[in-house]
């Protein structure tokens, strides 16, 4: 059933045509005025009259639709063709089998006194046992020629891109984003016909990563005589103030002086989820070494093929040393550290 029949008007119909038809049949079958038990079926006959008014109401895809139409009919009427020819010949052939092949010779009387000649009809399987003159009649097999079926199959054009900039924030949350893309549409000879802005909600789905690609099926550009393209939508992560990311692991660095290296501090992160994570150091006897990591569990990013378990949050120690001391302060470190080895 094509989307005239669905809704019930002539290839010929205007456009006001269309949209009494489809209101009319909307009302009718809309999913929310049946019963529960018929609701299924009423939702997709509402979705298939929904894609049949879509198409029919726009200019240029009802004319994009009527040449497949045609197309599709001149190829099923070839079929036909070809296979009313083949059952013909089919039927020929049989009757050549069923029907016994005689031979005919003239021959003349044993008296030879008269002119008049008899015709007599000798099975073919013994014509070659005959001691005449006559040639010998050959079997001959009817020539068939074969008529090629066309099948004619779209080819699918190559899919459109789109570039889509995340934040962390969305790939840990996950969100729902409205993305803005142009749909080119080509004649048969790849002339641009026109081109359309189009929008399309898409769902960023929680630990989303950097470069990754998703497919939306038939959203792309279109041409006549081809399959609607594919639109594959990359989605390229902004750099975030605070965290750097890998793999589902987040990174943070904080930068520390020398003094606070070798006594203590306190400092502050706030996390992806709003939530302030408040950290304390040098309050016993360790301290704080060049290249010394911090590694939280289970507070670093969603992961992608399982949204409840999550990554870790690695705190990584930048020391900064002073550029000059005075002696006096040298003095004061070198009696520091050689009381403490005394001890």
């Amino acid at each position: 059933m094509d989307h005239y029949q669905r809704l019930n008007v002539s290839r010929s119909a205007t456009k006001p045509e269309i949209k009494r038809a489809y209101k009319k049949i909307a009302l009718l079958c809309h999913p929310d005025k049946v019963s529960e038990d018929k609701k299924s079926q009423a939702i997709e006959i509402f979705s298939s009259v929904n894609e049949a008014y879509h198409v029919l109401s726009d200019p240029e895809l009802r004319r994009v639709y009527d040449q497949d139409l045609m197309f599709q009919k001149t190829n099923t009427q070839l079929e036909r063709g070809l296979m009313g020819l083949k059952k013909k010949k089919k039927k020929k052939k049989k009757k050549k089998k069923n029907n016994k092949n005689n031979s005919k010779i003239k021959i003349q009387n044993e008296n030879f006194t008269t002119t008049t000649t008899t015709r007599i009809k000798i099975p073919l399987s013994r014509c070659k046992t005959l001691n005449t003159n006559t040639p010998i009649l050959k079997k001959t097999k009817p020539i068939l020629r074969k008529h090629n079926t066309y099948h004619f199959k779209k080819s699918k054009l190559k899919p459109t891109r789109k570039i889509f900039w995340f934040t962390l924030e969305q790939a840990y949350y996950g969100s729902s984003q409205i993305i803005d893309f142009e749909r080119i549409y080509y004649d048969q000879k790849n002339s641009i016909v026109k081109k359309k802005q189009s929008k399309i909600r898409f769902l960023i789905p929680k630990g989303a990563r950097d470069g990754q690609e998703f497919a939306i099926e038939r959203k792309g550009n279109k041409k006549v005589n081809y399959q609607t393209a594919d639109l594959i939508i990359t989605i390229r992560a902004i750099k975030h103030n605070t965290f750097t990311r890998n793999g589902d692991d987040l990174f943070f660095i904080k930068k520390i002086s020398l003094v606070e290296s070798l006594t203590f501090f306190n400092f502050k992160i706030q996390l992806l989820n709003k939530k302030m994570l408040k950290l304390k150091f040098g309050y016993d006897e360790s301290v704080v070494k060049p290249g010394k990591q911090l590694v939280l569990n289970g507070i670093g990013m969603p992961k992608f093929n399982n949204s409840e378990q999550f990554g870790d949050l690695i705190i990584a120690f930048e020391i900064r040393f002073p550029v000059t001391l005075t002696l006096r302060q040298k003095e004061m470190l070198l009696n520091t550290f050689s009381e403490e080895e005394k001890n």
